[in-house]
């Protein structure tokens, strides 16, 4: 488990960190949809985090964006990249992530 942080408007009352990542919890649901299971990544925008979806009953993979201004406005270009790339891949025969959700 990750310890939170004292609570403030800064850090989005203790769910971030100072980075602005989101400070995760095992087996926490975001959405009431998605129980986090582990960490699969984390990069210079974010985290990807392992979870069930419970509405689909299966395996996902979250990217959560941290929560800082600069990068809002380049996730949701790559949302758009993401769905333009599914549309295209019917089959799912291209070796490319599939986008089944998005919410800010």
């Amino acid at each position: 488990k990750k310890p939170r942080t004292t609570a403030s408007q800064a850090d989005n009352n203790g769910f971030d960190d100072d980075r602005g990542d989101y400070l995760w919890n095992l087996h926490d649901h975001i959405g009431f949809r998605y129980e986090i299971l582990g960490v699969l990544g984390k990069g210079s925008f974010g985290q990807v985090l392992k979870c069930f979806d419970w509405k689909l009953n299966q395996l996902t993979a979250l990217k959560i964006i941290r929560n800082k201004k600069r990068f809002h406005q380049q996730a949701l270009v790559e949302v758009k990249l993401l769905q333009q790339l599914k549309q295209r891949d019917t089959d799912g025969s291209a070796a490319v992530v599939h986008v089944t959700d998005h919410f800010y």
